[in-house]
């Protein structure tokens, strides 16, 4: 997630006329430019998703699905489902573990948002691909990897100003619902990455089945990252410290780099203020540590610490 400046924007349809065959080639081009202007192109981009998932040294790789939750098509890898998953036994408990991308490439500078929002790398699925629990799910944001059911591209919006709009959250929720209906779960525990911790805690506003809640470099609280890097509100957007106190049931483990510029400390200890006095919030500041870097080789430890409440 990079500190960005979220204005509106305004896409003029000039009527190009007699130049319009001219110019397609230069506009394929800049186009071309624009998708592979941070070291990576689309195509890389999926290709690299793809790749990460099937490593069979991590509990046999995860596969892809795509998940219809209107107006979006989220990508999805997802662990085969355990074998007790599908007991019939209705007093038995399942839970699964949902990881949560970040905003991924959705700017390419502070003032210009990019073309396509695909990770250049899906660190949040490298968090899980570093997790042995049996079922897991790996959720991409909207816009990643796949497209939506309006027809045409996605709108820019909902990687800048609208990145954590209701619909979004609602689109969110309603995809916990299919794969909790289709992999037996009875509780869910969701892990965000960056942006993703956002989105975790958005969705679990609202729901009673949500068992504990990770962030991993998480924006817990987008009006004072805002402000933090001097940029503009997302009025579009839903701030999930506005409902901390609501959440401050649910244990959390929210883990900060402790060399992170991009989303520091004081972030998560904003949210942890506004959700007043809870023996369920604990954050963890990790030393050394950045927004993307060190994190996937102390998952596995951080993943054992308990909650507290």
């Amino acid at each position: 997630m990079a500190a960005v400046r979220n204005n509106k924007f305004t896409v003029y349809n000039e009527d190009m006329g007699a130049f319009r065959a001219s110019i397609f080639f230069c506009i394929a081009l800049f186009i071309a430019l624009a998708l592979s202007g941070c070291g990576a192109s689309l195509s890389t981009r999926y290709d690299l998703a793809d790749k990460v998932a099937q490593d069979t040294r991590a509990q046999g790789g995860l596969y892809k699905e795509v998940i219809h939750a209107s107006p979006f098509y989220l990508t999805a890898y997802l662990s085969a489902v355990p074998m007790q998953a599908n007991a019939l036994n209705a007093d038995t408990s399942h839970m699964g573990r949902v990881y949560i991308e970040g905003d991924g490439l959705a700017w390419v500078s502070k003032t210009r948002p990019s073309l396509n929002p695909t990770p250049i790398d899906p660190y949040a699925l490298r968090l899980a691909m570093a997790d042995i629990y049996a079922d897991r799910v790996y959720l991409a944001r909207p816009c990643q990897y796949s497209n939506w059911d309006k027809g045409g591209l996605c709108p820019m919006k909902y990687w800048t100003t609208h990145r954590y709009a209701p619909e979004v959250v609602a689109a969110y929720s309603a995809a916990l619902n299919q794969l909790k209906a289709k992999r037996g779960w009875t509780s869910i525990e969701l892990v965000g990455y960056s942006g993703g911790g956002t989105m975790a805690l958005l969705v679990a506003h609202g729901r009673n089945d949500i068992a504990s809640i990770r962030s991993v470099a998480g924006n817990l609280d987008i009006d004072a990252h805002s402000r933090l890097h001097e940029v503009d509100l997302m009025p579009y957007s839903i701030n999930p410290a506005n409902f901390a106190a609501d959440l401050a049931r649910i244990p959390q483990n929210h883990f900060v780099g402790g060399s992170d510029p991009i989303v520091p400390v004081a972030i998560a200890r904003s949210y942890a203020q506004k959700a007043g006095r809870s023996e369920c919030i604990q954050i963890a500041e990790q030393m050394g540590v950045t927004h993307g870097r060190g994190w996937i080789d102390i998952w596995p430890r951080l993943l054992q610490k308990p909650f507290s409440c």
